[in-house]
């Protein structure tokens, strides 16, 4: 068993905390289906706390958690390694959704669990130092602002009696409302 921070896994307060951590998880999207990768991940973390890796083979998991056989073919039966996959895709699943200081991994081709302990990082931690998003009042300002300088342009139109082609500042470019010749393009057909 690997403990990255190099904290005796064997204390009560830090073992308290791995548990409590391990029902947050099993309270998440991610395993609140699974009661079998539930069951799963509970036996391994357990016998890793208790220093008893050596019961974390295949064939001794298949044995006590799935009720095969001692003599069962464990190249035939996968039951193990699909759980142990599925259990991996779960926690990544859940570690992608939840910022933790805790982390329990399981490496391929082990079942042996890796306990890390994190410090979270600040910006994943809300406070009055987080920054706000300000893009769509921004916008939302500038609509206003082009929405009123229509208006007025529309508003004063009116009092001048001026019509809209002729207060467009492309009114130049056309000519009674069509394109003018030197814009104009060939269009062919056939």
């Amino acid at each position: 068993m690997s403990n990255q921070a190099m904290l005796p896994l064997e204390t009560e307060p830090q073992a308290s905390l791995l548990r409590e951590h391990l029902r947050e998880v099993f309270e998440s999207h991610a395993f609140k289906g699974s009661k079998r990768s539930q069951q799963f991940l509970q036996y391994i973390v357990e016998k890793a706390l208790a220093r008893q890796t050596e019961a974390l083979k295949e064939r001794s998991l298949g044995v006590a958690l799935f009720g095969r056989s001692p003599a069962y073919d464990t190249g035939d039966d996968a039951v193990v390694r699909v759980t142990a996959s599925d259990v991996r895709k779960r926690l990544q699943q859940y570690y992608s959704e939840h910022a933790s200081p805790i982390r329990i991994d399981l490496v391929a081709g082990s079942y042996t669990p890796e306990f890390r302990y994190l410090p979270i990082p600040v910006s994943t931690i809300p406070g009055p130092t987080a920054r706000i998003n300000t893009r769509w009042p921004r916008m939302g300002a500038m609509l206003a602002v082009i929405a009123v300088a229509a208006f007025g342009v529309v508003w004063f139109m009116k009092a001048d009696r001026v019509s809209l082609r002729e207060a467009l500042p492309w009114s130049a470019l056309l000519q009674d409302g069509r394109q003018s010749r030197g814009w104009r393009l060939p269009v062919r057909f056939g």
